[in-house]
């Protein structure tokens, strides 16, 4: 899997979730980060992905903008670590990885960046 991080919204109805997911499909960051955007089916829940914890911040902030212009309030945005050794996703950005961790920015780095870019927003229910 190349796509190491991922932003998950997960918001009220399916129809919202629709509706930013068509807010995001143009964002540059998220095309910057390869525009990779998920949404199960009968599920509110998108899943945009980051090829690394540097590119979290510029998701995360388009993951805002694209709520804010469809006009609607998340229950939860999280970030999610891939752990390729364990072969599933860890939604605890502040615990490292039995293997040391990611490079560059650690996890708790990238968690305030995210708390910092889309302000009031909670990353766990």
């Amino acid at each position: 899997m190349s796509d190491q991080w991922r932003v998950t919204v997960r918001l009220r109805h399916e129809a919202d979730a629709e509706r930013v997911r068509k807010q995001l499909r143009d964002a540059a960051e998220v095309r910057a980060a390869g525009g990779s955007i998920w949404m199960p089916d009968g599920d509110p829940v998108l899943c945009v992905y980051a090829p690394d914890s540097a590119a979290t911040g510029p998701v995360a902030a388009a993951v805002r903008r694209a709520t804010v212009a469809a006009g609607v309030e998340p229950l939860s945005v999280r970030l999610d670590e891939w752990i390729p050794e364990e072969r599933r996703w860890r939604d605890d950005p502040g615990a490292r990885s039995r293997t040391g961790g990611s490079a560059g920015m650690g996890s708790g780095d990238v968690v305030n960046l995210i708390l910092e870019v889309i302000g009031g927003l909670s990353l766990w229910p």
